[in-house]
């Protein structure tokens, strides 16, 4: 049996041999597509998201710096900007929100990933 011309690249496409432009292809649609559905979390709870977060929020601050590892980013690490009297804690909440979202923006744009997804993982 000889296989036409359509059915050889139908089994060279399924086949398991390394194909580098089929890779990125994957690559960048998981980054595309898993940084949407973090974007769409991120507004869709960004309202709420000062009763999560605050200092008499569902994780409030004072708990969530006895339990966190010293090296783990929280909110605490900014609190010199609002006991300076800058910003307040809920705009403090939502400047870093900010720069999440860019972050993520970025992320799904394929501009420096690695920079922005360790970014938006800090924030």
């Amino acid at each position: 049996m000889t296989l036409t011309g359509t059915t050889r690249r139908a089994v060279a496409a399924y086949s398991f041999e390394p194909d580098i432009d089929r890779a990125a292809r994957a690559l960048a649609v998981f980054r595309i597509s898993l940084g949407l559905v973090i974007l769409w979390q991120a507004v869709m709870t960004a309202r709420d998201l000062p009763l999560l977060m605050s200092e008499f929020g569902l994780m409030q601050r004072p708990i969530n710096e006895a339990m966190a590892p010293p090296f783990v980013p929280r909110l605490a690490w900014f609190h010199k900007l609002w006991d300076a009297g800058l910003v307040t804690e809920h705009q403090l909440i939502y400047i870093l929100l900010g720069f999440y979202l860019v972050c993520v923006f970025f992320l799904i744009a394929g501009w420096n990933t690695r920079i922005f997804a360790a970014a938006s993982l800090f924030f």
